[in-house]
């Protein structure tokens, strides 16, 4: 049987048509293991001199990790220390609260 110099992978194990599939923008909150679409997710980076800050752009250079916007999971992280963990470094208070979803303000009348 002559074997091809490059043969392509059958379909459904990889090539292109496997960096189209629906999963590329899923990543998986560190607080409650859930996965989530990037949109729903807030991004924390390490940046190659150590600091973490958050990523809104989602494409800061720097290892990444993700947590739920939501005020439940941002607790759950931060008592965990997953996002320590997961980044390999420690987060400043400043970088907390920053992430904290703003409180709803009733409109003045």
């Amino acid at each position: 049987m002559p074997r091809h110099p490059n043969p392509s992978p059958p379909a459904g194990e990889g090539g292109a048509a496997a960096e189209r599939s629906g999963r590329a923008g899923i990543r998986t909150c560190v607080a409650c293991r859930e996965e989530a679409g990037k949109a729903d997710l807030i991004r924390l980076v390490r940046r190659p001199d150590g600091g973490v800050e958050a990523d809104p752009s989602g494409r800061s250079p720097g290892r990444g990790a993700y947590v739920h916007a939501s005020a439940d999971c941002i607790a759950k992280a931060r008592k965990r220390k997953a996002l320590e963990r997961a980044l390999g470094a420690s987060i400043g208070p400043e970088v907390w609260s920053e992430m904290l979803p703003a409180p709803h303000q009733e409109p003045l009348t």
